[in-house]
C-alpha cells in the first residue's frame, strides 16, 4: 500500500461513500492480488465505500490493485485496509521505493554521511545514494519508518532533502508460486481424496463399507472421503461466498457457495447421497479459480513487459 499525490488524475474511479473530493484528501493504493474479476473488483468496491470520508474509490482487477481517495482526517490507511479484508480479500505486503532528492550532496563522502544516518533507522530495507545525479533511492517496508523520519534523518547528517521526486511500489511477494501457494496445496490435497472416494465407490465397491446413518440414509467410506474433499477444497469457495452474500453480491462464489452447501443439505438431511456431488463442485472449481488466477498473473507480466519497453520520456 502506498500513499500518492492527491492531485494525480485518477480517470475511471468510482465515488464511493464519504464527503465530496477535498482538495487535502489523501490517496492509498493497496496491493490485491486475489482481485482478478469485475465481481471480486464490486465486493471490495461495495465494502470499502461505507467507510466514511472515502470518496472515491478505483479498483483494477487487470493489475490487482485499488487507489482510494479519502478524507485523511476522517479515516486512515489501515481502516481501509480492514474493509478490502472485511470483503474478503488479502492484501499484499509491499515494499515502498521512494526517491529524494538531495542537493547538496555531491561527493561520495557525503554520500556516506547520508548512509550513516539511514543504518539508524529501522524498518529500511535497502537504500541507494547517487552523488552524481544528488539523489537517494530507498526501499521501506510496510509500516516501516514515515517519510517524515527518513527525511529527519537526511537532514541530520547535515543534508537538506528538497522534493521527493517519486514512489513506488514493489510486490515482495511477487516470486510466490501460484501452483505452491496454500489455495493449490488444499486443492491439489482435496482432489487426491476425491479420487481415492471415486476409487472406492466405483472400482472397489466391495470395500466401500457403511460406517453410519445420518437421519436414516447410510454412509459409506467414500462419503467420508467426499466431505473431507469439501471440508479441504471448499474452504476458500465458501469463505468467499459468505464474503458476498455479507456484501450482497449475487457472483459465482456465492452461487458456488450454494450449490455445494445445497447437495451437502440434501445429502445429510434428506439422504439423497450427493456428497460426490458437492466434492466435484469444490475440487473442479478450486482448480477453475487456479487457473483464472494463472492467467490474470500471465496478463499481468505482459503489462508489465509492455511498460518497461515505453520511452521514460
Amino acid at each position: 500500500m502506498t500513499a500518492e499525490d492527491p492531485d494525480a488524475p485518477d480517470d475511471g474511479s468510482t465515488t464511493g461513500g464519504g464527503a465530496a473530493d477535498s482538495s487535502d484528501a489523501t490517496v492509498s493504493r493497496f496491493d490485491v492480488p486475489e482481485m482478478d474479476c469485475p465481481s471480486c473488483a464490486g465486493k471490495v468496491e461495495s465494502s470499502v465505500s461505507t467507510l466514511d470520508g472515502v470518496e472515491r474509490i478505483d479498483p483494477q482487477p487487470t493489475t490487482g490493485t485499488v487507489a482510494v481517495r479519502y478524507d485523511g482526517e476522517a479515516t486512515d490507511a489501515a481502516a481501509i485496509a480492514d474493509r478490502v479484508r472485511e470483503a474478503g480479500y488479502t492484501i499484499a505486503e509491499t515494499g515502498e521505493s521512494i526517491r529524494l532528492s538531495v542537493p547538496d550532496m555531491d561527493c561520495a563522502s557525503c554520500a556516506g554521511k547520508v548512509e550513516s544516518a539511514l543504518s539508524s533507522v529501522d524498518g529500511l530495507e535497502s537504500y541507494e545514494t547517487q552523488p552524481t545525479t544528488g539523489t537517494v533511492v530507498l526501499t521501506r517496508r510496510s509500516g516501516g519508518p514515515t517519510e517524515e523520519r527518513i527525511v529527519a534523518a537526511i537532514e541530520s547528517a547535515g543534508y537538506e532533502v528538497v522534493d521527493t521526486t517519486g514512489t513506488e511500489t514493489t510486490d515482495a511477494a511477487s516470486d510466490q508460486d501460484l501452483w505452491t501457494s496454500p489455495r493449490a496445496l488444499k486443492t491439489w490435497l482435496s482432489g487426491a481424496v476425491l479420487a481415492a472416494g471415486l476409487f472406492l465407490e466405483f472400482l472397489l465397491p466391495g470395500t466401500n463399507a457403511t460406517v453410519g446413518t445420518i437421519l436414516g440414509g447410510p454412509v459409506h467410506v467414500a462419503d467420508l472421503l467426499f466431505l473431507v474433499a469439501v471440508a479441504v477444497g471448499g474452504q476458500a469457495i465458501l469463505r468467499n461466498g459468505y464474503y458476498s452474500a455479507r456484501n450482497l453480491n449475487l457472483d459465482i462464489d456465492l452461487l458456488m457457495s450454494i450449490a455445494i452447501l445445497g447437495a451437502l443439505t440434501a445429502s445429510l438431511a434428506f439422504g439423497e447421497a450427493l456428497y460426490f456431488e458437492a466434492a466435484t463442485l469444490a475440487v473442479l472449481f478450486s482448480i477453475a479459480e487456479l487457473l483464472e488466477r494463472y492467467s490474470m498473473d500471465r496478463a499481468r507480466d505482459s503489462l508489465e513487459e509492455l511498460m518497461d519497453l515505453s520511452p521514460e520520456e
